[in-house]
């Protein structure tokens, strides 16, 4: 199991992905017997946002003993996928294991595996979101303030900019931008301009006493959140800055309203 959301698990029998492991062997000689298909290797992906690196072990270990399955029928391994899922530290109470952890988790058993099998493939991951998550930050502005039976920091942005705090119940650090060095004095949940309850991007975080304007910073926003954004309930998608030191360019325009009906076609028989 890769103890992960069960969203973002797609190693588990219950996955719609993959092979299962009794048929992969059955299956790659089928492949080698079609014409313009040459298996090369096998891929395994178990999930996403994993922080234990076990996981990854007991998937190399399963993945070696297919390797010997195929080898044994005849099939030749040039390459060894292990899929991506590496998690980050999105809260900091949840540390993330390194590059360097997972690749000690996983060397020994590919490379021992391999001796015994006689065989020499390239091992490959995909780092993915452990790369890019940290690059991004999303800025949105406070727009509503609502004191109620949860304080209500109402702002620009919501899951149709940042999804994954809806779909998975997410956590991404939030910073008032500026500010980061104030103490916190208020409880805020911060939520979006979506017509939905769901759209909570942030639940009951300390901040410091906000006002009407502020900008609050979402941290690690750079893996699966522009790529999951939407115009759902008529929302423009913002513009991406790439900043490099001193210098800030834009990279992606803003949307605006006509945003909304580009690529759309009204029909002249439906015209009045």
């Amino acid at each position: 199991s890769p103890q992960t959301h069960p969203k973002i698990a797609t190693g588990l029998r219950s996955s719609k992905f993959g092979i299962p492991a009794e048929q992969v062997a059955e299956t790659y000689e089928r492949a080698m017997e079609l014409d313009g298909v040459r298996p090369v290797g096998l891929h395994c992906h178990i999930g996403s946002q994993i922080l234990d690196t076990a996981p990854f072990a007991e998937a190399a270990a399963k993945m070696m003993d297919i390797a010997g399955a195929v080898a044994a029928a005849g099939g030749s391994i040039e390459r060894i996928d292990l899929g991506g899922g590496l998690g980050i530290q999105y809260h900091p109470d949840s540390p993330a294991p390194t590059p360097a952890d997972l690749a000690a988790a996983v060397l020994p058993i590919f490379e021992s595996r391999c001796r015994d099998l006689g065989i020499s493939p390239q091992l490959i991951l995909e780092p993915g979101r452990s790369i890019v998550a940290d690059s991004t930050i999303m800025l949105t502005r406070v727009n509503v303030l609502k004191r109620a039976h949860l304080n209500f920091a109402a702002v620009d942005a919501g899951f149709n900019v940042l999804a994954r705090p809806m779909l998975y119940d997410s956590y991404h650090h939030v910073l008032a931008a500026g500010r980061a060095e104030e103490p916190a004095a208020e409880t805020y949940t911060v939520v979006g301009p979506i017509c939905e309850t769901g759209d909570i991007l942030a639940k009951e975080r300390r901040l410091p006493l906000l006002q009407r304007g502020d900008i609050l910073a979402f941290l690690d926003a750079g893996a699966y959140g522009f790529s999951m954004a939407s115009q759902y309930n008529g929302q423009p998608r913002p513009s991406e800055i790439l900043v490099s030191g001193s210098l800030a360019d834009v990279i992606r325009s803003r949307e605006d309203a006509s945003s909304l009906l580009a690529g759309q076609r009204i029909l002249p028989r439906l015209m009045f």
